[in-house]
């Protein structure tokens, strides 16, 4: 008989097949690779872009912020302008008033009474002077009490001096928005 040797063949046979099974894993994992590298790179781009939407989200909230606190500065800096804006109509009408009055004072004074002072006191207005009949003092006082700068004008002191001259004194009550400034 022959003795034949199959071994090689057997081993041919063999390493093609391990050949035809690492070709059909490659076939496969290739593939499978690919696609896993592809969902990866998708994956890491959607998380870099949602990253960036996140940073532009607290930018933005931080602009928000920032704007809010300005607008905030603003609003305050408004109120106490108008508070200031307020208080200067206030004193530019209580200046007014008082120059008015100013102007009118010489009309409601009688032709017989002379003022010495006019002074502001604690308690409002403090009017002082002479006059040769009591009834001057009287009517002198009932115009006074019609300005619209006092709110009440009472008698002080009336004294008799020498030579029949009367020294008075009245007290006027600032209205009550006049009295604070």
């Amino acid at each position: 008989m022959v003795w034949v040797n199959l071994l090689p063949w057997r081993e041919r046979q063999l390493a093609a097949r391990q050949r035809g099974w690492l070709l059909a894993l490659l076939a496969i994992w290739l593939p499978a690779a690919g696609v896993l590298t592809a969902l990866y790179q998708q994956l890491a781009a959607d998380n870099l872009r949602g990253q960036l939407r996140v940073d532009q989200r607290q930018a933005a909230i931080l602009q928000i912020d920032g704007l809010a606190q300005a607008l905030a500065q603003v609003q305050q800096q408004r109120h106490s302008l108008l508070a200031r804006q307020q208080q200067q109509q206030r004193q530019q009408r209580r200046n007014q008033q008082w120059q008015q009055f100013a102007q009118v004072l010489p009309q409601l004074m009688p032709p017989t009474l002379w003022l010495t002072s006019l002074q502001q006191a604690i308690s409002g207005f403090h009017i002082s002077g002479f006059s040769l009949e009591v009834a001057d003092v009287t009517q002198f006082r009932q115009q006074l009490s019609r300005q619209p700068l006092f709110q009440q004008v009472s008698h002080g002191s009336i004294e008799r001096q020498a030579g029949g001259m009367m020294g008075f004194s009245l007290l006027a009550s600032l209205r009550e928005d006049l009295s604070d400034e």
